[in-house]
């Protein structure tokens, strides 16, 4: 830019400023004015304050009522609420109390009473309490002693209740003693099975007890959030129940207490803040609520008006200001306003012009001046426009991040810029190269084309742009290797959508469809035009309870992907099951949706249906057999105790059926037996069980019974039949001969297995006395009973003396591994005792507490010698033991137990506890125990195969299944068919995810078949038989090192 030499300027301050006329104008005109308006403010500011105060105080007063009539309608609500709460609160309980009525754990009468009794404890603030009457207005419960078990329906309150039976009412009511009615309010709902109205009441005076008063300061503060006022409620005392103040002044509060009735006005703070207070009573919560605001938009309308009056005396100002520098500028040669401008020319300051130039010569002097700086300054603007166009042209291309490259008219490359450079592997900047190979072929004429490379393992966007200055062609790239990743992964996904097995279905957020594949067309029945924009509801079955999409819509939340089996409806109305799946994900744009992927799962449904009903049946005649049997049994009998009643039990064996099968054939066998069974059924009623428990063993259960002539009867039916019914085959009649055993539950046995004995020694009975009839276990058989009472006591001074001792049997796969050590109990002075026969009398007499001892001894023995051996504990196999039920509630025998785990360093679940149940028959409360066991990090749960009657069943199951060899080899001895029933049940507790393991093999034929069967692992003296730990020790080295471990 070019610079001007400044030349010394005059000085124009020769007059006197208290001289000048300009300033005396300009001194009267500025004070008239200043003061004519400050005068007129001041009056007006007065009649502003007064009226925008008015303002404050009405406005607050409104506050106020609005405020209460909100908070007693919120507070009624919550008061309905909170009734409502305790009442489906007690129907909760009286519908888990009447389900236990009706499962049979309790009579439907001591439920109710039950019932009665823990919402008579029940509390509602500190007068509310609960009432239960029934239709015809009969006091069920009541606080009051004199009141319950009379009709009260002449009272209008109950006779309302009998009619509405649900439902919120307000009224008023006079107790005796009382001077006058008090206000009331109850709520009611109905159960219908009992007919039982319950409801839920309390006084006036416990209102404010039954408000949340968390929700209620939520909601004084979301109502003045933007008003900038403060709530208090007060009940009397100088401490709020609610307040929008979390940290009040203490006087304020003694004040706002002290104000009675309905009011308000104007204060000031110790601060000099003017608030606007206004309360206003709730009588039915004798509540106080007080609005303390602060007259903001008042305040603002008073300063909006002092500045607008400001505005105004500045404006005034500004006037006169100007009219007095008219006059200045009028009263002054024109030249000196020239001096300022020229001095800031001279000085480089082109963008300055002369302005008002008088008409003569100083005027033409001064336009000459303005056009002379407008010329210098468009030759200014034109060179530094020069410049910078220069330099960005220069820097463009090489910062560029994408290639650009020029190829002259001899095909030589003259400039490559950074990008290019890198990419295609020559020199930066201008240069005199050949083209590379891959930009061979791009030779545009007229019109620049596009062009995909690939340069290494990298694609580019070319485009060959002809150019005629310079002349030649220029190439513009950008890298497109991602774009191309992206369309592969498109078209592949596309495809797998269009072609999967597996149904699809995509979302948005709130749950519209989006689209779907044509494999959810096939197993719903919708199309895809049918399917969009309506919600997966469209296949809802209503088989599910709220609590699995309440679970679902938790996981997809928490987690971000759900999956479980589910019940859907296709279009034609038919329920099917499947397996879903859903996943969320956020596109690019930030949205969210759903992707769900599912497939029918009917068939194996269906075949897990019939594998479960294969295992606990009999093949040849349909009945249950003796898995079946021993669970029913086992429940009948604990149903029996509890209801006081009696279970029979009778068992059969057919007389001379070796000889049918002899003469006639297996064949003809089967039909026999087919015969008989179909008699048995005919004699028995709906609920007894008739199941083949052998070749020619048949057990009938008859559960519920009040006396014991039934069992009789069902016993003369039975004989009855087999007269009446003889078996034909072909051209001959042959009669059926059998005998039967009858023994009752609880009079001769107290458990299941021991009226099974009891039936099976009748059922011998009856066969030395002739065959062909049935027999009563009577006391005459006692003898076997003092045989087993002997045992006991043989059994108790073992466990005294300590002569019980701790043996090893290891479980091994189909490779010879050892897979599993069991603890089992032997008994030097009775060999012949099994080891579940002393766990089943030890716990008879009492003594289960010396058998865990016992357990724990002989695991930290043989821990003891692993350790001393070098053996790791993470190689030690798991070690079970069969435990008696009430070790579970053993603490000291189960914490012991965990710290001799911790203590030898054995991994989580390398404790197995067996229980002597099924898990089909646990009671609830050893229900909770397993559960509570489990925590302390034990496997815990019944040995044997069982059938699922409740969700936890499934929850508790060990990893593992025992099945005696003994009884399996009787079952395919003794059925013809068997095996395929057997492979039923190995496949399905595999299915469950259950190794099943045969004990008892004594032999390495029985090995060899049950391999064939498929069992996972076999125990026995066929395979090493029980071993001291001192034989079991150097087993497991051996084992280690045929592995290579140290």
């Amino acid at each position: 830019m070019y610079m001007i030499r400044q030349p010394e300027a005059p000085s124009a301050r020769g007059i006197p400023l208290s001289r000048s006329l300009t300033f005396r104008i300009f001194t009267t005109h500025v004070v008239s004015v200043l003061l004519v308006l400050g005068l007129m403010i001041f009056i007006s500011s007065l009649f502003f304050k007064s009226f925008t105060t008015q303002m404050a105080e009405e406005e607050a007063i409104e506050e106020s009522q609005r405020l209460v009539d909100t908070i007693e309608q919120v507070g009624k609500t919550l008061i309905l609420n909170a009734l409502k709460q305790e009442v489906d609160r007690a129907l909760l309980l009286v519908r888990q109390t009447a389900r236990h009525a009706g499962e049979g754990i309790v009579s439907e009468g001591e439920a109710q009473r039950t019932v009665r009794s823990t919402l008579r404890s029940w509390k509602i603030a500190r007068e509310g309490y609960f009432v239960i009457i029934d239709s015809e207005g009969n006091i069920l419960l009541h606080p009051s002693p004199e009141v319950e078990g009379t009709n009260q329906l002449s009272y209008w309150v109950t006779a309302y209740q009998t009619r509405v039976k649900r439902g919120y009412l307000e009224y008023e009511r006079q107790n005796p003693g009382e001077p006058a009615p008090r206000k009331k309010v109850l709520y009611m709902d109905y159960y219908a099975p009992w007919d039982w109205i319950v409801t839920a009441t309390a006084y006036k005076e416990e209102f404010s007890e039954l408000i949340n008063l968390t929700l209620i300061t939520t909601l004084i503060s979301s109502l003045s959030a933007d008003t900038g006022m403060q709530v208090f409620i007060l009940d009397g005392s100088p401490v709020p129940l609610a307040s929008t103040d979390p940290s009040p002044e203490k006087g304020l509060l003694q004040q706002l207490a002290s104000l009675e009735g309905d009011g308000g006005f104007s204060w000031s703070t110790h601060h000099g803040v003017r608030l606007a207070l206004a309360w206003r009573t709730i009588p039915d919560f004798n509540w106080k609520v007080v609005v303390l605001q602060r007259p903001i938009l008042q305040e603002r309308i008073y300063s909006s008006f002092l500045l607008f009056s400001l505005g105004i005396l500045g404006l005034a100002f500004i006037l006169s200001l100007g009219l007095s520098i008219y006059f200045y500028f009028s009263l002054t040669r024109p030249i000196l306003r020239a001096i300022p401008v020229l001095r800031l020319a001279t000085a480089g300051k082109l963008d300055l012009r002369l302005t008002e130039l008088p008409r003569n010569e100083l005027g033409l002097l001064g336009a000459y001046f303005n056009t002379l700086m407008d010329s210098l300054q468009r030759t200014m603007k034109e060179k530094d426009s020069l410049v910078e166009r220069a330099a960005f042209l220069a820097r463009f291309p090489q910062e560029n991040p994408n290639p650009v490259v020029f190829v002259n008219e001899q095909g030589r490359i003259t400039y490559v810029n950074r990008s290019a450079a890198r990419i295609f592997g020559l020199p930066e900047g201008v240069c005199d190269e050949a083209i590379p190979p891959s930009l061979k072929g791009m030779s545009p004429e007229a019109e620049p084309i596009l062009q995909e490379i690939k340069v290494g393992d990298r694609w580019y966007s070319l485009i060959a742009s002809p150019s005629t200055s310079p002349r030649g062609t220029f190439y513009f790239g950008r890298e497109t290797t991602r774009e191309r990743e992206y369309r592969t992964s498109l078209l592949l996904f596309r495809w797998i959508f269009e072609h999967a097995y597996e149904g699809m279905v995509v979302t948005d957020e709130e749950g519209n469809i989006e689209m779907v594949n044509p494999a959810f067309t096939d197993i719903t029945g919708y199309s895809e035009e049918e399917a969009r924009g309506k919600t997966p509801r469209i296949l809802k079955s209503d088989h599910h309870p709220p609590e699995l999409y309440e679970r679902m819509w938790h996981d997809l939340t928490t987690k971000g992907w759900w999956a479980d089996e589910i019940w859907n409806r296709r279009k034609s109305g038919e329920v099917y099951p499947e397996w879903l799946s859903i996943s969320r994900f956020t596109d690019t744009e930030g949205k969210v949706h759903y992707v769900g992927i599912f497939h029918e799962i009917s068939k194996q449904k269906e075949l897990e249906e019939r594998l479960r009903y294969l295992a606990y049946h009999d093949a040849l005649t349909d009945l249950p057999n003796r898995f079946l049997l021993e669970d029913r049994l086992e429940r009948e009998c604990a149903r029996a105790r509890r209801e006081g009643k009696k279970v029979g039990l009778i068992f059969v064996d057919l007389d001379n059926f070796k000889q049918v099968n002899d003469t006639f054939g297996h064949r003809t066998g089967d039909l026999y037996l087919v015969h008989v069974a179909h008699l048995l059924r005919e004699a028995c009623r709906e609920v007894d069980t008739v199941a083949r428990i052998a070749g020619d063993e048949f057990v009938i259960m008859l559960p519920g019974l009040a006396q014991k002539a039934f069992a009789l009867s069902v016993l003369e039916r039975i004989f009855r039949g087999l007269r009446e019914q003889p078996f034909q085959h072909e051209n001959t009649t042959l009669e059926v001969s059998l005998s039967a055993g009858l023994a009752f539950f609880p009079d001769d046995g107290g458990s299941a297995s021991e009226i099974l004995s009891r039936a099976d020694i009748a059922l011998y009975r009856a066969k030395r006395q002739g065959k062909n009839q049935y027999a009563i276990f009577q006391r005459e058989d006692q003898k076997v009973i003092e045989e087993q009472l002997g045992r006991y006591d043989l059994l108790r001074k073992a466990l005294a003396g300590r002569t019980v001792k701790i043996d090893w049997e290891p479980w091994e796969n189909r490779s010879g591994r050892i897979a599993y050590l069991e603890a089992l109990l032997s008994c030097g002075k009775d060999p012949t005792l099994e080891p579940g026969a002393i766990l089943t009398m030890a716990e008879e007499v009492n003594l289960g507490g010396t058998v865990g001892e016992l357990i724990v001894e002989g695991m930290a023995t043989l821990l003891h010698g692993a350790r001393k051996r070098a053996i790791p504990p993470g190689t030690i196999p798991p070690l079970v033991a069969r435990i008696p039920s009430s070790l579970l509630f053993d603490h000291s025998f189960l914490s012991t137990l965990r710290d001799m785990g911790e203590a030898y360093e054995l991994p989580p679940g390398h404790l197995i506890l067996l229980l002597p149940f099924r898990s089909g028959m646990l009671p609830e409360h050893l229900i909770r125990a397993v559960e509570e066991v489990r925590t302390m990090g034990f496997t815990v749960g019944p040995p044997g195969p069982w059938i699922p009657l409740d969700p936890r069943d499934e929850a508790i199951h060990l990893p593992f299944v025992l099945l005696p060899y003994r009884r399996l080899l009787a079952f395919r001895n003794e059925v013809e068919g068997s095996e395929s029933s057997l492979k039923a049940l190995i496949h399905l507790m595999r299915y469950r995810n259950q190794k099943v393991v045969v004990e008892g093999v004594d032999d390495e034929g029985g090995l060899s078949w049950i391999w064939e069967l498929g069992a996972d692992l076999a125990a026995g003296p066929g395979v090493h038989g029980r071993l001291p730990a001192e034989q079991v020790l150097p087993l497991l080295r051996e084992h280690l090192e045929e592995k290579g471990e140290p």
